[in-house]
């Protein structure tokens, strides 16, 4: 099942399952995007769209800019590097575990919390 990138007026960033951010490459530019979003993003809800390593570290910068950002879900993602399900491996760099990209994103929502803006 496919869905479309949707934000809701409520500052939700949703998008499962999607063919516009698939993988590494799409969480880069959808951080790209991220990074001039208004600052009323409150949940980002990316769950199952193949997001590895590269693309976490990617969407880590964005996070640490957004500070109105509550909710972040990436499950049924690659951030370790592993698919879950196990999964098929579509690259040379899945399948090999890699604790990166999870690092990058608590740093980032551990630096906006000793900011306060988080709560």
């Amino acid at each position: 099942m496919t869905s479309a990138l949707s934000l809701s007026s409520s500052g939700h960033l949703s998008c499962t399952r999607c063919p516009i951010i698939c993988a590494d490459a799409g969480a880069e530019l959808l951080t790209a995007g991220l990074c001039k979003a208004s600052r009323s993003l409150t949940a980002l809800y990316l769950q199952a769209n193949g997001i590895g390593v590269r693309g976490s570290c990617a969407l880590a910068s964005a996070i640490s800019a957004l500070y109105t950002l509550r909710h972040i879900d990436l499950s049924s993602n690659e951030v370790c590097g592993v698919a879950p399900d196990s999964a098929v491996a579509l690259t040379a760099e899945r399948g090999t575990y890699s604790t990166e990209g999870l690092m990058a994103l608590a740093k980032a929502v551990s630096g906006g919390l000793k900011n306060g803006a988080r709560r």
